[in-house]
């Protein structure tokens, strides 16, 4: 009695005759595809905003304050930093430099000048918070106590042999923006010998591509400019957000194109040692580059650049999408090698190939697009790109795969009369059952408690510096920048509208810091009202108290650099005056005030400590929530930073990976059902991509690694793509009659190591990134589709057997 026909087959037996019809069609569609496609691959937004929705506060705070007040901020810009010992040379050549830098049309402006020193100078003791010059004189008058009385002095607070230190390093910190900026006409650290300028673009233009060439433009400027005429001593380098931005671009594109080079070869090596035949292979890439070129060029109508996260997709996709070709050309080359005519075996690879493949995708694709709803986009353009990318992949494979395979066997391109496996597939089908599964399981089931008891040794990496790409050059020339700022760190910026407005957060950031003084992150607010200082009278008294007590003859036995620093001290309040408000510079003014004529809105920073290291994301999350959300007379206000923004990223990616898990983890078991329409299958194939997931991080813990914000996406996706090959070794193990589960494993088994080899190549590439991100996803992703592939070969079939065994397969 012959085969009932599904409709799927009638359908498929009667488009035969018009393949070239599709072969011509998916051509032409990925001809108009390609240029969006590259586009898009090759455009990748490095800025961790992208990472974030447009509607977070973090990032409309940021948005608003680069609409209103970006001229006059001046942005983003390339610092050249001077350095030799001699600070009269270095001077000269600072400013001779940006003299003839100004002559270049194609450079916005150069600052190199404190161009409120004469202000700064005058009165920057005034900007001192009265406390903190009580602090100072409470602090000369203990040690004056101290020379006076010697070994009688007694000090009831505190410790009775140490003598109070004058260096006051602590306040130099909290007030360095002002003492530097009174320090030298010149941005220069305290002894002159390092001095920087900083050289701005066209504040309109802001691509990475414009970026690469103002600064390449400055290069080339400077190496025309006659250094060598100032002295043998002097050093040039470079830093700046112009330069960070465009290495870790440079980087990015490096490591990606190595990667999928790197990938794409080993996957190409790979096919052919199995395959034997270079036109086998070949062809199985045929529909995978033209399905990524079509996914990308769709992708790109809803998605404007790839993200940090996103960016090595590619790779991913060659090493995810390679494995419905290697599981369809491979059923052709077994059918065919066994005599099946060739309408039969396209039949064969569309109808049951095809359906375990399809099965395979959507249950990944799942895990990808339930992505798609998290706020954080690293994750949820991730979910949309991968997802619909390797849709289009499968549609490539399904459609026009069998079309292509029956015109390379017609004109001879691909000759089936050699036999090319079968010895392979003879091995291990004479095996009457799996060799020792029951011991496998119960091995199974001691490594899987083993890697349970090691999950809680996993960390995370919450040094964002670590994960940054590190250029050494510029390295250097951001710590002699340093040496210059006093500063590790910048302000978080907002927007108010009134003086009331300012005064209001002033209290309630003073509270916030005073609430918890050793914890705290804060430092001090400021704003525009800030520029004319408050207590001048009462300020200016007790400048006059601290100046009488420096001259106390009790100092005079303090020698060195504490010495040098109170007389800098003395000659600072000799130096200060009372200020008139219309003495400040009205440029310093304006660049607090909106662009946008008849906006009210100001340009307002909060500090954090000067020494805290916010590429820390601990102390980051912790100046973001005191800083986030301040509620004032029903009115809230944010403020944006980098730091900020990293500790939003952080946060978001730790909510969205907890709410991505529990819904991977539904929607996986869902389809597994539908496609089973049996729990107990569905739940052994969930328990073996439980187990790789559960062996992945223990494997990860004991190499050392740790979680960070770049690898956590192989979380959800190595969930996603864990049961790939068990749901085709179950397939081809019930259509084979569930006999045997090596025939399974012979067939299908061979190919879903081959998929799973290939898909782990995908990752390989990212291991030889120089990006520390990428490096680790790479390193993840490995890790897990390794254990995931050894769950589903080696214990995956173990456990069938011994079901088939108890009759409950």
């Amino acid at each position: 009695m012959s085969r009932k026909k599904s409709i799927f087959e009638n359908l498929f037996r009667k488009i035969i005759p018009y393949s070239w019809l599709i072969i011509i069609f998916v051509v032409v569609l990925t001809a108009l595809s390609a240029q969006r496609g590259i586009k898009l691959l090759s455009s990748i937004n490095t800025n961790l905003q992208a990472l974030l929705p447009d509607d977070y506060p973090s990032v409309k705070v940021a948005r608003d304050i680069k609409q209103k007040f970006s001229k006059k901020q001046k942005g983003n810009n390339v610092v050249v930093v001077i350095d030799s010992p001699f600070q009269e040379v270095n001077e000269r050549v600072v400013t001779d430099m940006a003299t003839y830098l100004k002559k270049n049309p194609a450079i916005f402006d150069v600052k190199y000048l404190n161009e409120n020193y004469e202000f700064s100078k005058d009165h920057k003791l005034l900007f001192l918070d009265y406390e903190d010059l009580e602090k100072i004189r409470d602090k000369i008058k203990r040690r004056i106590q101290q020379e006076k009385l010697g070994g009688l002095y007694i000090d009831l607070g505190g410790d009775d042999h140490k003598k109070e230190s004058l260096d006051f390093d602590d306040l130099s910190n909290k007030y360095a923006g002002y003492i530097n900026s009174a320090r030298s006409p010149f941005v220069a650290n305290s002894d002159g010998t390092i001095l920087y300028m900083k050289v701005y673009p066209d504040p309109e233009k802001t691509s990475l591509k414009y970026y690469s060439g103002f600064f390449k433009e400055i290069e080339k400027s400077l190496k025309n400019f006659p250094l060598n005429e100032y002295g043998n001593d002097i050093h040039v380098s470079y830093a700046g957000s112009i330069l960070t931005k465009v290495n870790e671009y440079n980087s990015l594109i490096s490591d990606l194109t190595r990667a999928g080079l790197v990938s794409t070869i080993g996957i190409f090596i790979i096919l052919f040692i199995y395959f034997r035949r270079f036109i086998a292979v070949f062809i199985t890439f045929i529909p995978l580059i033209t399905g990524i070129l079509q996914g990308f060029a769709f992708c790109s109508f809803f998605v404007d650049s790839l993200n940090v996260v996103t960016s090595f997709l590619f790779s991913i996709l060659c090493g995810l999408g390679i494995d419905v070709g290697i599981h369809m050309m491979d059923r052709y080359l077994d059918d065919r090698y066994h005599g099946i005519s060739q309408a039969d075996a396209l039949v064969n690879v569309f109808t049951k190939t095809g359906k375990a493949s399809t099965t395979s995708v959507l249950t990944t694709c799942a895990s990808f697009f339930i992505l798609v709803i998290n706020d954080f986009k690293g994750f949820s353009e991730f979910g949309f790109i991968a997802g619909t990318g390797l849709l289009i992949v499968l549609l490539n494979y399904i459609i026009f795969f069998p079309p292509l395979l029956l015109y390379c066997e017609k004109i001879k391109l691909l000759n089936l009369k050699k036999g090319h496996k079968a010895s392979t597939h003879k091995k291990f089908e004479a095996l009457p059952h799996f060799p020792g599964y029951k011991k496998v399981l119960v091995g199974g089931v001691i490594i899987f408690i083993i890697s349970c008891m090691l999950l809680p040794k996993i960390g995370f990496e919450w040094n964002y510096g670590i994960l940054k790409f590190k250029d050494e050059k510029t390295l250097v020339a951001r710590e002699k920048i340093r040496q210059v700022s006093g500063r590790v760190n910048s302000p978080a910026g907002l927007i108010i509208t009134s003086k009331e407005e300012a005064e209001l957060l002033k209290q309630e950031i003073k509270k916030r810091k005073d609430a918890n003084p050793d914890a705290t992150t804060l430092e001090s607010f400021r704003s525009v009202y800030d520029l004319n200082p408050d207590r001048q009278d009462e300020k200016m008294a007790l400048l006059h108290e601290i100046e009488i007590l420096l001259n106390d003859d009790a100092l005079n036995v303090i020698k060195g650099k504490k010495r040098e620093a109170i007389d800098e001290f003395r000659r600072n309040i000799a130096s200060t005056k009372k200020m008139d408000p219309q003495e400040v510079p009205q440029e310093l003014i304006d660049q607090y005030h909106s662009e946008t004529v008849n906006d009210p809105s100001m340009l307002a920073f909060i500090f954090p400590k000067a020494d805290l290291e916010l590429d820390d994301g601990r102390h980051a999350v912790d100046f973001f929530n005191e800083v986030n959300d301040i509620k004032i007379n029903d009115k809230t206000y944010n403020a944006s930073s980098d730091s900020v923004v990293f500790a939003n990223v952080l946060l978001t990616m730790f909510a969205a990976t907890k709410e991505a898990m529990l819904m991977s983890i539904g929607a996986l078991l869902l389809l597994l059902y539908i496609d089973f329409k049996n729990v107990a299958k569905a739940l052994t194939v969930f328990g073996m991509v439980i187990f790789g997931l559960v062996s992945m991080v223990a494997t990860a813990a004991l190499c050392g690694l740790k979680f960070n914000f770049f690898n956590m996406i192989t979380l959800p996706t190595v969930l996603g793509m864990g049961e790939d090959n068990c749901v085709h070794i179950y397939s081809r193990f019930e259509e084979e009659g569930k006999k045997s589960v090596m025939r399974a494993l012979s067939t299908s088994g061979m190919t879903g190591f081959l998929a799973s080899a290939t898909t782990i190549m995908g990752y390989v590439g990212l291991i030889f990134a120089h990006h520390p991100g990428l490096k680790s996803i790479g390193q993840f992703a490995v890790i897990g589709m390794t254990a995931c592939m050894l769950t589903s070969l080696v214990f995956y079939p173990a456990l069938l057997e011994y079901l088939k065994t108890k009759n409950k397969a």
